[in-house]
């Protein structure tokens, strides 16, 4: 990545993450750990990283990067979509729809621990795959929905 100080060397990740969420209609304000901690010195690091909440409290936005698309990711998204907006589509879901959620679950961000930081402080927190986004609470609602239908299904 270039900037006016020179150029920053990014992981393939934080590169895809940036370009997916990048805005056409105006400047965006982002503050990416692999680009604001010094990663190599791990003085800073304990320093940066005890700033985080900090920063997740004070973000208009939190995204996080789940990774790009792959594995019907965008039809997992979309499932856990119409499942908060229509509950009963729960139990319509096909088979290769409940495939791709397991897949999106799957993902090593679901099991990241600092993850539960953007979790409960950030305000707006976005997940984003691919080129999709939904909001946590959206998330949130349909795991709920899909975990009540699954106890109801044992039950009878």
């Amino acid at each position: 990545m270039q900037t006016p100080e020179g150029d920053i060397p990014l992981t393939a990740s934080l590169y895809y993450a940036l370009s997916r969420i990048q805005r056409t209609d105006g400047s965006i304000n982002i503050w990416a750990d692999g680009i604001s901690i010094n990663q190599s010195d791990a003085t800073e690091k304990s320093q940066q990283i005890s700033l985080l909440p900090t920063i997740y409290r004070q973000a208009t936005q939190v995204y996080g990067w789940v990774g790009d698309g792959a594995n019907d990711s965008s039809l997992a998204l979309k499932s856990l979509q119409d499942i908060h907006a229509s509950p009963l589509m729960v139990s319509r879901l096909g088979k290769r729809a409940w495939a791709a959620i397991i897949e999106l679950f799957a993902r090593a961000w679901f099991v990241r621990a600092w993850i539960i930081q953007e979790v409960i402080l950030a305000r707006d927190l976005q997940i984003v795959c691919g080129a999709e986004k939904l909001p946590w609470e959206t998330l949130y609602s349909a795991v709920q929905t899909c975990e009540k239908y699954a106890e109801t299904s044992v039950k009878n």
